[in-house]
């Protein structure tokens, strides 16, 4: 009793401090919470009012452009950045768009698509149609009308997940200009293509079985991830900078004279004579770097890292499901997959890595046995509609998306319409050739 007597006399002060100091703290915390509900608010009513499309890209059988034609592609989709003024981000609730470049498989049958909204199209059209002429863009049925409106359940089962990058995102992957065989002039039959790889798996799966990789992005906002990549760079190089001051520091710069000399009386205690500065510590000017002592092996780090970020960014979640009726359903393929997209992965520089906290299969490790079977199912059926509904980030309680950055030459790399060099049976392929008609061709 005299334990709970103890606990009623703390809660009894503690309702007492917080009656008489809600008027302190109570205004600016429900205000802060009712600025993050309008933002929530903004950024759900812009969503549901956009209308979006799926296109097909129906690829010819002979490509002999190397990746790099996609990467003017996805530098094209720069313009898809805007400057919003605060009445249009905080009133209007304007938003910056993403796209999804998808690869998908039904039974095998690999197609390619887009999902965009309407107003981007144009866009994406003439920057693919500028690249690669020979292709033919569709707009088609979503492909997910095919696939169950809900999994799992005692048909369906799935396994999926999302990648991160094992170092910082201004380390750069392993691209397509490190292949010799993707040059420009190479024969395809000497093309070595990784993502082919990749392509083929997706043309292994049999009937009752669907294989799905998006890549989900949308352009940097602002320059950060430039500054980040500068950063990381003066970092390995040792180089110093000027340390910024502050608003706080900037403010008390005008009585900074009046501070100074105020440790005078305090020589003495330690030694030192009276008007005499203690010995200055030798330090390197700003500016200067360890560049010229770093190995070759470093140099090359740090170049990579700089030609990295020179070139255009973007935000992207890298998305694969595999989905599969319970007879057929074999995780082998995601093993498969795992292997294709590793292939990109530089012990010196960066590589992609499991982000397991968005896993589809994602639970907390400490929660007993009968939550974590409902935890799971919940988690699945989470994941399973974010990837139908292309969303950007998965739910941050339940599935920890992160996001990473890539340059065009990266995205260029990991995405890309294959030539002859991926043979997979069920890759449709046109046989014609795309070409305008001739200017003085007479008509009616």
């Amino acid at each position: 009793m005299l334990a709970f007597g103890s606990l009623f006399t703390q809660l009894a002060i503690l309702w007492a401090f917080i009656a008489s100091t809600w008027w302190l703290w109570a205004p600016p915390a429900l205000g802060l919470a009712g600025w993050k509900l309008w933002k929530f608010y903004l950024k759900v009513r812009y969503a549901k009012n956009l209308e979006w499309m799926t296109l097909e890209v129906r690829i010819p059988r002979e490509i002999a452009k190397t990746p790099e034609a996609m990467e003017q592609v996805f530098a094209g989709l720069q313009t898809m950045y805007y400057e919003f003024d605060p009445w249009e981000k905080y009133w209007l609730g304007l938003q910056h768009d993403y796209l999804a470049f998808e690869m998908a498989s039904i039974g095998g049958e690999t197609r390619f698509y887009l999902r965009l909204p309407v107003f981007y199209k144009n866009l994406l059209e003439a920057q693919i149609y500028a690249q690669y002429p020979e292709v033919e863009i569709a707009e088609v049925e979503d492909y997910m009308a095919r696939l169950p409106p809900s999994a799992p359940n005692e048909e369906w089962n799935l396994f999926g997940l999302e990648f991160n990058l094992e170092k910082p995102d201004g380390y750069p992957i392993r691209t397509y200009r490190e292949y010799l065989s993707l040059s420009a002039g190479m024969e395809e039959f000497e093309k070595v293509d990784p993502f082919a790889s990749m392509v083929e798996l997706f043309g292994k799966i049999g009937p009752g079985e669907h294989m799905g990789y998006h890549l989900i992005l949308r352009p940097v906002q602002g320059d950060k991830w430039v500054k980040d990549g500068q950063a990381l760079v003066d970092k390995l190089i040792g180089k110093k900078t000027v340390p910024k001051k502050g608003k706080l520091s900037k403010a008390l710069e005008p009585i900074e004279p009046l501070t100074t000399g105020w440790g005078e009386p305090l020589k003495p205690i330690f030694g030192l004579p009276a008007g005499e500065a203690a010995p200055a510590k030798r330090e390197e000017p700003f500016g200067s770097s360890m560049m010229l002592h770093l190995s070759p092996g470093a140099r090359d780090v740090v170049a990579a890292i700089e030609r990295n970020i020179t070139k255009p960014g973007f935000e992207v979640v890298v998305r694969f499901i595999y989905l599969a009726r319970r007879n057929v359903y074999s995780l082998s393929h995601l093993a498969s997959f795992i292997g294709a997209l590793k292939t990109y992965n530089t012990h010196t520089l960066n590589g992609f890595k499991l982000n397991g906290a968005s896993m589809a299969s994602a639970v907390a490790w400490w929660l007993p046995e009968f939550a974590t079977r409902k935890k799971k199912q919940h988690t699945m059926s989470l994941y399973y509609h974010y990837y139908r509904m292309r969303k950007p980030l998965t739910d941050t309680w339940s599935l920890k998306s992160k996001p990473i950055v890539l340059n065009t030459e990266e995205l260029a790399t990991v995405y890309h319409y294959p030539g002859a060099t991926a043979k997979a049976p069920l890759l449709p392929r046109i046989e014609t050739k795309r070409s305008e008609p001739p200017a003085m061709l007479p008509v009616g």
